[in-house]
């Protein structure tokens, strides 16, 4: 987990994460879950609609995970373990609150331009770290 990502959870009144449990916001909402061995590698904010700014975070995980939908390809059905990027974007009501993925990605240069490449607020991401 980042310095600053740390920093901004105490300066709200949040307990850093560890592995496996739920960041939880002072009104006692999850905002972001972080599985065994994830961590916060990215963070920043961009503006949906040009005018709402709204949370986004790339998160380091041990394991690319499976649909687990019999009827794709074997390669994307199970868990495999190798290192994988998560995008994971802010709600646009509520700050500091997850709402949608942006899927796994090999490398964390392929998920930020994943983010910056997509269509309506890409140009507008502003990394914290």
């Amino acid at each position: 987990m980042s310095q600053q990502l740390v920093t901004n959870m105490i300066r709200m009144g949040q307990e850093p994460t560890v592995a496996g449990t739920a960041q939880i916001s002072m009104d006692g909402k999850r905002v972001l879950i972080l599985q065994e061995g994830q961590e916060v590698v990215k963070t920043g904010t961009f503006l949906y609609d040009g005018q709402i700014t709204c949370d986004v975070v790339i998160v380091r995980g041990p394991i690319c995970y499976g649909s687990g939908d019999y009827e794709d390809l074997p390669e994307f059905v199970d868990d495999h373990e190798r290192e994988t990027f998560y995008i994971h974007y802010g709600s646009t009501t509520e700050r500091d609150r997850y709402t949608a993925g942006g899927g796994a990605h090999p490398t964390l240069l392929a998920a930020t331009a994943m983010v910056e490449a997509a269509p309506g607020f890409g140009p507008t991401v502003k990394w914290m770290d």
